[in-house]
């Protein structure tokens, strides 16, 4: 489904195979637009048996050794620069830990936006600067006949727990020297100082405004 499609590349997933596990992406948005991602991994393991889960986990370490993943190329995508990956645990379930490097509120707006050449949803990130106010929004269109399709409000508390079980997922947008004062599509943190991306309410949002949504943060640099 394409909503659920574009709401992966919000989330940063990287599908290899039948690999999954839990992930926790942090990403630190300075005062110029500059950022740092921190994706840590852990618990990635393989769904399947025998000679597949075999294939699978060989394909994953190669790709994470060679730095040749979808969330590698995503930053290379953005102009960006991979600072380090490193193994904190080599042998299945992996665990590991990628740092990267956007040195622009230009690389930024590229990180958050989809390749010109999909045609199949379009997401649109934008950065702007007024004054003391810093705002990141991303606009989200996906078409009419697939906003229908993919309702968080549809699961039971069951099936959402069971998501949860079988791999988490999160990201996690944080401010330096600032404070958030408004947000679209996020669970701002207490303190205001970082926010979660909020996949169902996204999900909802997009299903009610007939896949047509912008959602953002907005936050004042702390004097």
């Amino acid at each position: 489904m394409q909503t659920w499609r574009c709401l992966f590349l919000l989330t940063f997933v990287m599908t290899l195979g039948c690999i999954v596990g839990d992930q926790l992406t942090t990403i630190t948005i300075q005062p110029d637009g500059s950022t740092d991602v921190v994706t840590w991994r852990s618990n990635q393991h393989s769904t399947s048996t025998g000679d597949d889960a075999v294939r699978e986990l060989a394909e994953y370490k190669a790709r994470f050794e060679q730095q040749n993943g979808d969330e590698f190329n995503h930053i290379r995508r953005a102009d960006g620069e991979i600072i380090q990956s490193v193994w904190l645990r080599e042998n299945a379930p992996f665990a590991n830990v990628i740092k990267a490097r956007l040195p622009s509120a230009e690389s930024l707006e590229k990180y958050f936006s989809n390749p010109p050449e999909d045609a199949q949803f379009s997401m649109v990130g934008t950065f702007r600067q007024d004054g003391l106010q810093r705002k990141l929004t991303i606009r989200i269109h996906v078409p009419a006949d697939q906003t229908g399709k993919s309702s968080a409000t549809s699961q039971s508390v069951s099936e959402l727990l069971q998501e949860s079980a079988n791999g988490i997922s999160q990201t996690r947008i944080a401010v330096a020297n600032g404070t958030i004062i408004q947000a679209k599509g996020f669970i701002v943190a207490s303190d205001g100082q970082s926010a979660l991306l909020d996949v169902s309410n996204i999900l909802n949002t997009l299903q009610s405004e007939g896949g047509n949504s912008e959602f953002w943060l907005l936050w004042k640099i702390n004097q």
